[in-house]
């Protein structure tokens, strides 16, 4: 079906540019303009051959189906500056402002008239929605500030309903950073009691990788299956897609188990259940759904055993994990602000050590019964803390609650001349923090640094820290990474296999000297030759002693064979509902053009988020795997767009054309035929240079880059 919704989504998107034409040539010819040609889709010409399917000549006008099926044109006679002009009154430049101004708004209008009857077809087959249902709130970003959580929906962004995320997402995108927005939330009550209704403030800021404002959130994931994978774990014990899922037990292979409890947002449930396939190759995952049956509904059980399969694409890996132990943040008012001090570093569970803290850790090394855990600490203290308040937080997958993060990064170089060697950084320090912020992420020369940032490192058990003195914002100067120790053991991997162990620093591969995590994972890469991977004999550090051990990497991957989606919301409408919704959508669609425009000239959004054909096409066919019903609501809102766009007065547009007959009104006479010429050559030249930036974002988009 991919090559089939590809050809839907370019001809849709190709038959939005022709309505467009087909405005200006019945508003031609409704004024009397003679048309010399008009065609649905492209015709170049190759080698003096005309590229088209079909064409014949009615009355003076060339009717042509083009071998290009994106888009179409409208030829009037006289209607370029450079075009033959005889004065016959059946030419454009022989017509009346007023009349040229109909044919002129005529495309637009079309655009906009077939956009409010895609509308109201979309909403009359039903369209889906991603709710406003919260997911994941990053820890740090304006919404984990405002007090947002895992679980809520919002509802309201300044008194304006939100019924969709996506909706959301504009809004919020298209506001201005630092502007108080007041959000309304609905939070569900523990125990699935009656929802709380809540106000908070929230300031956007722009996250610089997306070149958008935004608040830190995601769509909460949907506990419909979507999808069930042909001859996989899932399907073996009958799962089906449209199953709802409700309940979750995990069952190790030593005999322990754990209940999900059902009170928790399902997003914890799925990160629950992630770090379990993540953390083991073999046990059992106990799934209680729903189903329908006819007009009822009923309870299914079903336990799936871990399947884990060689993926020859894959590269190959040992199974282990990056430790992860050092507290970053805690959400105030959460229970745990006390038991874990921010920067402190964890090193037991019960007393067992571990090097990556998280909910498999806890589950691993806890004490049957007891409604305690004990932690221990870098520094020698212990605190206990309460398992039912625990445990949610660390199945919150980005941290809202409890942010674990790896161990502070090691210098592995300095530059010669940089913020680091003025700080008087060397290769091994530990950077703790940059700023406010602790180093979980490794800065990148793209980061830079304001004067007066503070440094803080380590350097064996002696703290530093120093200010940055710079004349502009410059990047840190030194490269910083983690080292190779081991934080978990993946039950049933290739580390396991080979004997290597939590805590073990990987120090060479063979003879080549590993300093750093990634180049570990760089050795484990190249461990094939052949499409075969090979045995590769490490040197590991353990107890102070330097240990030889042979691991043959594998290309394993440990999955349940379902599919899961944002949660979703269907919204159908009758005919009527239909008109009053895609009137709604449209006016929404049209205003957020000019608010777009905006953000543009504030900065608050980077035109690298602009998509041109090649982005447009791959939108529309990512939306036809959806249905014909959200790719007519998005040929709708392109079509409503590419209306109000075109009516922008900017040379070379149409509404360009229409600024220039404004003039030729006020004035009596024609804008000299010259200055309409540079005007137009300087606008093509913006737009051919827009549309190959615009293009070269689209292509990195389609292939997953930056």
């Amino acid at each position: 079906m991919d090559i089939v919704n590809l050809v839907f989504a370019i001809l849709g998107i190709g038959f939005l540019i022709f309505i467009h034409e087909l405005g200006h040539f019945v508003a031609a010819k409704k004024v009397g303009i003679r048309v010399e040609t008009f065609a649905l889709g492209f015709q170049p010409t190759i080698m003096g051959w005309k590229a088209r399917i079909l064409a014949f000549k009615r009355g003076d006008t060339e009717y042509v189906i083009g071998l290009l099926p994106f888009g179409g044109y409208v030829k009037m006679a006289g209607e370029e500056l450079d075009d033959p002009r005889t004065g016959s009154d059946d030419e454009y430049a022989s017509k009346s402002p007023s009349q040229r101004a109909i044919v002129l708004v005529a495309g637009a209008t079309m655009n906009l008239i077939f956009g409010f009857l895609l509308f109201i077809l979309a909403f009359s087959m039903g369209v889906s929605f991603p709710s406003t249902k919260i997911g994941m709130v990053i820890p740090g970003d304006p919404a984990w500030i405002a007090g947002i959580r895992p679980g809520d929906k919002i509802i309201e962004i300044d008194g304006d309903p939100k019924r969709d995320f996506t909706s959301l997402q504009t809004s919020i995108a298209l506001s201005s950073e630092g502007r108080e927005l007041k959000v309304t939330l609905e939070r569900p009550s523990p125990g699935g009691g009656p929802v709380e209704l809540m106000e908070t403030t929230v300031r956007p800021k722009l996250d610089q990788d997306r070149g958008l404002l935004g608040i830190g959130v995601t769509p909460a994931t949907g506990a419909t299956i979507t999808g069930v994978e042909a001859n996989g774990a899932a399907a073996a014990a009958n799962l089906i897609a449209g199953d709802v899922i409700r309940k979750m037990t995990f069952e190790w292979e030593n005999g322990r188990s754990f209940e999900v409890p059902e009170e928790w947002v399902f997003d914890r449930m799925y990160t629950a259940l992630r770090v379990f396939t993540q953390s083991a190759r073999a046990g059992t995952v106990e799934l209680v759904v729903d189903r329908e049956d006819g007009d009822a509904t009923r309870p299914v059980k079903a336990r799936i055993a871990l399947e884990s399969k060689s993926v020859e694409e894959l590269a190959p890996k040992l199974g282990v994990l990056l430790p992860q132990r050092r507290v970053k943040s805690v959400l105030p008012g959460c229970g745990l602000e006390e038991a874990f001090p921010i920067g402190a570093e964890i090193v037991s569970v019960n007393g067992t050590p571990v090097y990556t803290f998280d909910l498999w850790s806890v589950l691993a090394n806890e004490q049957p019964g007891s409604a305690t855990v004990t932690i221990g600490f870098r520094d020698g203290s212990e605190r206990s803390v309460v398992r039912d308040i625990l445990l949610p937080a660390l199945a919150d997958s980005a941290g809202s609650l409890l942010q674990i993060v790896p161990g502070p990064p090691f210098v592995s170089s300095v530059d010669s001349d940089g913020i680091a060697k003025r700080l008087g950084l060397e290769v091994g320090d530990e950077v703790l923090a940059i700023g406010d912020q602790m180093t979980s992420r490794l800065p990148t020369e793209k980061d830079l640094f304001e004067s007066g940032t503070t440094v803080t490192w380590r350097r064996g058990e002696d703290e530093f820290s120093g200010s940055v003195a710079a004349k502009e914002r410059e990047a840190l100067g030194a490269t910083l990474a983690h080292s190779a120790i081991l934080g978990r053991i993946v039950s049933g991997g290739a580390a396991e296999r080979g004997g290597l162990l939590a805590g073990d620093q990987v120090l060479r591969a063979g003879d080549k000297e590993l300093r750093s995590w990634d180049e570990m994972t760089e050795a484990i890469g190249a461990a094939t030759k052949d499409k075969t991977t090979q045995a590769l004999a490490l040197t590991v550090l353990r107890n102070g002693e330097q240990i030889p051990i042979t691991v043959t990497p594998d290309r394993h991957w440990t999955s349940l064979g379902i599919g899961l989606g944002p949660e979703q919301f269907k919204l159908q409408t009758s005919i009527g509902g239909g008109i009053s919704e895609g009137w709604s959508q449209s006016v929404v669609w049209a205003q957020r053009i000019f608010l777009m425009l905006g953000s543009l000239a504030r900065r608050d959004v980077s035109p690298k988020n602009l998509a041109g054909p090649i982005g447009i096409v791959h939108i529309g066919k990512k939306v036809a795997d959806e249905g014909l019903s959200k790719l007519f609501y998005v040929l709708a809102m392109i079509s409503i767009n590419l209306g109000v766009f075109n009516l922008l007065p900017f040379p070379i547009l149409d509404g360009g054309h229409l600024f220039f007959l404004l003039i030729e009104k006020i004035k009596g006479t024609p804008v000299n035929e010259n200055i309409q010429g540079w005007v137009h050559l300087g606008a093509f030249v913006i737009l051919i240079g827009l549309a190959l930036f615009v293009t070269y974002h689209d292509i990195l988009r389609l292939f997953g880059i930056g």
